[in-house]
């Protein structure tokens, strides 16, 4: 899966985006939490989360209680506050992100799996959500779902040489080197200096030799 760093990069800024569109609904606690995570102030911002819940329960507090707690690594804690943001907003794929990356975290492999199918589906161009549902599967060892969710976060961002690269891993798995090959020559192309992806790409180049 994307590591912490940026997972919490990512949930930052999609806090961002979602809270903003309603901010004329927010409480003044919502409103001053928001200010406060922009200026990464996160335990104060916490303690804000919490005034608003305990004023009137909403998603959006025990969204932001849980992504603090995803911060300190405590993804049981977090667990706690995602599901309970579900019980008021189930159709928000970021609760769904953030649910399946705090299972991931724990290897519940299955739970994860199963929270990030559904944000997938509730946002089917969720780059990171496609991404890390793919490491999942890979883990896993369901190689081929794997290969299909790479194939979509690849489609979906075009750029990310990592997903090229475990794209290729995956084709590898699958006896399917031509598809390999062609993976893994994308991510060395995108990321040139990346000795991991050339030497997978070598050898992905010695099976399909092989093959022939």
């Amino acid at each position: 899966m994307k590591n912490l760093q940026l997972f919490l990069a990512t949930i930052l800024v999609s806090i961002a985006l979602v809270f903003s569109v309603s901010a004329q609904n927010d409480d003044k606690f919502l409103v001053k939490a928001k200010k406060l995570n922009d200026r990464k102030k996160y335990s104060e911002a916490l303690a804000e989360y919490k005034k608003s819940f305990a004023a009137a329960p909403n998603w959006k507090a025990a969204y932001g209680i849980g992504s603090y707690y995803s911060k300190l690594k405590n993804n049981a804690e977090a667990l706690v506050y995602f599901r309970q943001a579900l019980e008021f907003k189930k159709d928000e794929p970021l609760i769904w992100y953030s649910l399946g990356f705090a299972h991931g975290e724990l290897n519940e492999d299955e739970a994860a799996v199963e929270a990030l199918r559904k944000a997938v589906e509730l946002k089917p161009d969720y780059t990171d959500a496609w991404y890390n549902l793919a490491s999942v599967l890979y883990k896993l060892n369901r190689y081929s779902e794997a290969a299909d969710a790479y194939q979509t976060t690849v489609k979906l961002n075009p750029k990310d040489a990592e997903a090229y690269a475990f794209l290729g891993i995956a084709y590898i798995k699958l006896n399917e080197y031509e598809k390999a090959v062609e993976a893994l020559q994308k991510a060395v192309k995108i990321s040139p200096q990346n000795r991991g992806y050339q030497q997978n790409l070598r050898n992905a180049e010695a099976k399909l030799k092989e093959q022939n």
